[in-house]
């Protein structure tokens, strides 16, 4: 009986699931030290508010749960990566505008991952969760990482708001993951869809000559093998650039 209710998903005699699907986010006050050192009280209060009114509410409004919270920040677990992408996103924009006024105002990073995880009443394990805690090291203040199978899930609606960040190497793990940044409230990405391919892009290349370049210089010097490889690195520049 026990063996079927592990197999199925319930719990095991030891009291641990088995292994199941999940999207897994974690979230962090950046700086924590320093903020309770300069106001210990203060910091635990706006934290324990941002807990109750952001955190919680909008994971349960994303079909998903806090797991525990660990002191200055929380593991969350949703039932799809779009789930806890909109968590994240909403979590940031609301922490934000509640923080902007502040003179240390809380920052959150936050890292979301799929993959599969163990779960007991009160904690989930696995490499899916310790995927997206190591993520965590690569965010910026108020900014979002997937990695590469979580951002494959959101693609089509947050394309325009990512960075491909290349392969990670995370602590612990000797495959390299692919991730990608999800820019955050203060970035004008976080709010104006752009197409990468028409940025507006300017490249610097000196050219070789007189100090004030003219027109002319440039007619005569078109032919010159220099003046080409210039050109060629300029253009270089703004097709990364693009």
């Amino acid at each position: 009986m026990a063996a079927a209710a592990s197999a199925s998903g319930g719990p095991s005699l030891d009291g641990v699931t088995a292994p199941r699907l999940a999207a897994i986010a974690f979230a962090d006050i950046v700086g924590y030290s320093i903020l309770m050192s300069d106001d210990e009280v203060g910091t635990h209060q706006r934290w324990m508010v941002l807990l109750a009114n952001i955190v919680r509410p909008r994971a349960e409004r994303h079909r998903g749960r806090i797991v525990k919270s660990t002191g200055d920040g929380v593991l969350a677990e949703f039932p799809t990566a779009l789930d806890a992408m909109e968590w994240a996103r909403g979590v940031q924009e609301a922490v934000h505008r509640g923080e902007i006024a502040q003179a240390r105002p809380i920052a959150l990073r936050i890292s979301g991952h799929v993959g599969e995880v163990m779960a007991t009443s009160d904690d989930i394990y696995g490499d899916g969760v310790n995927i997206a805690a190591r993520l965590q090291e690569y965010v910026e203040p108020g900014g979002i990482i997937l990695s590469e199978v979580a951002y494959n899930s959101v693609r089509g609606a947050y394309a325009a708001q990512a960075r491909d960040l290349g392969y990670l190497s995370l602590k612990n793990f000797a495959r390299r993951f692919r991730a990608y940044a999800i820019a955050g409230p203060a970035s004008p990405r976080w709010t104006r869809r752009w197409v990468r391919a028409a940025r507006p892009s300017i490249a610097v290349s000196s050219i070789p000559g007189t100090r004030s370049f003219r027109r002319t210089d440039l007619f005569r010097r078109r032919n010159s093998g220099r003046y080409h490889r210039r050109v060629g690195i300029a253009s270089g520049c703004i097709r990364n650039l693009s």
